[in-house]
């Protein structure tokens, strides 16, 4: 991997971590990253989510012909996926209401929220990370003024968004007895 795709994956990293693939269910006619809906969680909700996820998971290889397992990160990425596909939106929410959710939006939102407060509580964004990067960027040889400008409003995006995407302190404390086990069944750690 090239030195450039490396910071490219970093500025993305950034970007993406930060926002959770910050896709609302449903087509967005803007394409630019919007802020992600958080609800309030509770611990009962978090432990129906922790509970619901490996049926749902187990949907995943036989809605989506090329999903390949990976890290808890990945999680949102391929539950994004999903929610464009109207059949694999029915078979998740039949699980899912099975589990005491009102359907498929109500335990999409949850899965947001608690991605979120885990990413918060287990590698929490860096401004300092986000510097480096910038620096990084900034010093870099051999790449065009339109790659280095994009690289850098990556950045600046991630940036402006960190504030509003910390989760509320309720729902860090929500989530917070159950990293183990939402490790355990998201299939990693961050």
């Amino acid at each position: 991997m090239t030195r450039i795709h490396t910071l490219a994956g970093w500025a993305i990293a950034a970007a993406s971590a930060l926002f959770l693939l910050a896709a609302p269910v449903g087509a967005q006619e803007d394409e630019s990253m919007q802020p992600v809906k958080q609800i309030a969680l509770d611990d009962a909700r978090v432990q129906r989510f922790a509970d619901s996820f490996p049926q749902v998971a187990a949907l995943f290889p036989e809605l989506d012909k090329e999903y390949e397992p990976g890290d808890a990160d990945t999680v949102m990425e391929e539950v994004d996926y999903l929610a464009g596909n109207s059949e694999a939106v029915k078979a998740i929410e039949a699980k899912v209401k099975e589990a005491g959710f009102d359907g498929f939006e109500d335990w999409y939102d949850t899965a947001q929220s608690v991605m979120i407060a885990r990413m918060w509580l287990t590698n929490p964004p860096s401004a300092e990370e986000l510097d480096a990067s910038e620096a990084e960027i900034q010093k870099m040889e051999g790449i065009s003024d339109q790659e280095r400008q994009d690289l850098l409003a990556s950045l600046a995006e991630a940036r402006d968004q960190m504030e509003t995407m910390k989760p509320s302190d309720g729902n860090m404390a929500a989530v917070k007895p159950h990293l183990d086990k939402l490790d355990g069944v998201l299939g990693g750690t961050n």
